[in-house]
């Protein structure tokens, strides 16, 4: 079976730490308790979309490690397809660690993808006639290649634009 729509785009394992408060400069805190969740906006908007009823494939990259099968075990419970997710055994998957205080402030430490990595992403992609791609500003090379091929399958994109892609790649990338 196809799936109709398409989440291309970074995702990660979020560690996070839930501290009593966030602690600043030269501080340390314990943290009350921690647990790991998918996170990533491709994650995020996959798991939404299976929760509507879509038929959703992820299309990412994620390392031959322990934090990879994680992803990909939760991503499968989860009801999304991951037969396009590339598992890369010189690459570590993605993770994110996010302190979070009682009031739900928050603070987060990304460790960022090489750029050479954002370049594979939904590079051997294939899209069927009428395919959606939802897709975040992860690389402009390879948002606009996915894009392309999905628009010549008679498809359509969306792209989430979020300031932090917006300035790392610049408005004209958008």
């Amino acid at each position: 079976m196809s799936a109709s729509l398409h989440v291309l785009g970074v995702v990660a394992l979020d560690m996070l730490l839930h501290v009593p408060m966030i602690p600043g400069r030269d501080q340390k805190t314990f943290a009350t308790s921690t647990e790991y969740q998918p996170g990533g906006p491709a994650s995020f908007v996959a798991r939404a979309a299976v929760g509507l009823g879509a038929d959703v494939m992820l299309q990412t990259a994620v390392g031959a490690d322990a934090e990879g099968d994680r992803l990909i075990a939760a991503f499968d419970a989860a009801g999304i397809r991951t037969d396009a997710i590339l598992r890369l055994p010189k690459e570590r998957t993605p993770i994110a660690m996010l302190m979070i205080d009682g009031s739900g402030e928050k603070a987060i430490v990304i460790v960022p993808v090489p750029e050479e990595l954002l370049l594979r992403y939904g590079a051997q992609s294939h899209y069927e006639p009428g395919a959606v791609l939802v897709t975040h500003l992860l690389h402009p090379h390879a948002v606009r290649g996915a894009a392309e091929k999905v628009r010549a399958a008679g498809g359509i994109s969306l792209l989430d634009l979020e300031w932090p892609e917006a300035t790392r790649w610049g408005w004209d990338a958008a």
